[in-house]
């Protein structure tokens, strides 16, 4: 039974990222410096950075950095081929474009981080270093911020001293201080609106409420084939990625059982327009009351995959099918732990967008 659901999970997952779409109208400009109109396959942060699909009436490739010269959504995200060097690594990428003009910023997104880049020449961009470093001393472990990156902009600006102060003042580097430092400083040198910020305005959180119902095909806890309800609160943090979520709630059963669950987890849902598969991973906070008034709380892994249907970009119908692939109960003498493994159980929601960005 653990390795048929586990399988399933993990099938329905296999299935879902195979095929990942999401086209979007855009631009490419060649090498020749020649404009080609089209569409682009919009893959996320760390794929747009190593190739990109375009496709028009004559053309139908996949280009990697320096095959083209740049292609732009018409959404605003601007990519250029540049060399970066970032993570103690020298590579050949599409950058990000925030800012353009006689200094530009720049950002990329690895599996190790998020960076921020600066031009070093036309054709290298550098990494803005940023760190936090842990030493110990008298064994206490004592937490400081290598802020590297301000002797950095102070060199990169170092024609626009009135920028020093704001310089020094920035805690950390991010996409909102760093495009506002970069369009002061063209704003103060070259005069207002000698630079291109490329920078795709988004609400910084978008709020979703789904109400669910949800059915117990295997649970050791509620029992088989039971029934339960409840509602989640999904945030999602565009500025972060456009595809990822945060999401919790609470389950309650509809039968006898005295038990809440609140889950807690990260959700992926690949950028397809109509049909939406998602993947969510976290953990379940379980609470749960015997018919002997016996109580205690527990602690399950949980994976699921699913469907979102969007009729809407304000309400979509959700489907998810999840497990908890392994359970912790240290206050239950009456449950054993390893006979919860494995509970699996379906969810169909209608999800409410109250902030499209």
């Amino acid at each position: 039974m653990k390795k048929t659901i586990f399988s399933i999970i993990m099938g329905l997952l296999y299935f879902t990222i195979n095929g990942q779409t999401d086209i979007r109208p855009g631009v490419i400009i060649n090498n020749q410096g020649d404009t080609l109109v089209g569409k682009l396959d919009y893959q996320g942060d760390i794929s747009n950075a190593k190739f990109i699909h375009f496709i028009n009436q004559s053309v139908d490739s996949t280009f990697l950095p320096y095959q083209i010269n740049s292609y732009k959504f018409d959404d605003g995200k601007y990519y250029i081929s540049k060399t970066a060097i970032y993570n103690n690594d020298t590579v050949k990428i599409f950058a990000e474009c925030l800012v353009k003009g006689k200094k530009d910023l720049y950002f990329t997104r690895s599996l190790a981080g998020f960076y921020y880049l600066i031009s070093r020449t036309d054709s290298i961009i550098l990494e803005l270093p940023y760190k936090k470093d842990y030493i110990t001393k008298n064994d206490v472990v004592y937490e400081f911020e290598n802020k590297a990156f301000i002797g950095y902009l102070k060199a990169y600006f170092g024609d626009c001293p009135e920028l020093a102060p704001k310089i020094e003042s920035l805690y950390s580097p991010n996409r909102k201080n760093l495009i506002s430092l970069t369009k002061e400083y063209h704003d103060i040198t070259c005069g207002e609106g000698n630079c291109t910020v490329f920078e795709k305005k988004k609400n910084p959180l978008r709020f979703s409420f789904e109400p669910f119902l949800a059915y117990y095909i295997k649970s050791d806890v509620l029992g088989d084939f039971s029934a339960a309800y409840g509602f989640n609160l999904i945030f999602w943090i565009p500025n972060s990625s456009e595809n990822m979520s945060i999401r919790t709630g609470i389950i309650r059963p509809l039968n006898d059982v005295n038990t809440t669950q609140i889950p807690l987890q990260f959700e992926y849902v690949l950028p397809y327009k109509r049909v939406s598969p998602k993947f969510d991973i976290g953990v379940n906070s379980v609470w749960i009351k015997d018919m002997n008034n016996n109580t205690g709380t527990g602690l399950t892994f949980l994976i699921g995959t699913g469907l979102y249907f969007r009729p809407s970009k304000v309400v979509s119908i959700s489907i998810d099918l999840n497990s908890d692939i392994f359970a912790f109960y240290p206050d239950f003498l009456f449950i054993d732990s390893k006979n919860v493994f494995a509970t699996l159980y379906l969810k169909a929601g209608i999800n409410i967008t109250i902030d499209e960005y």
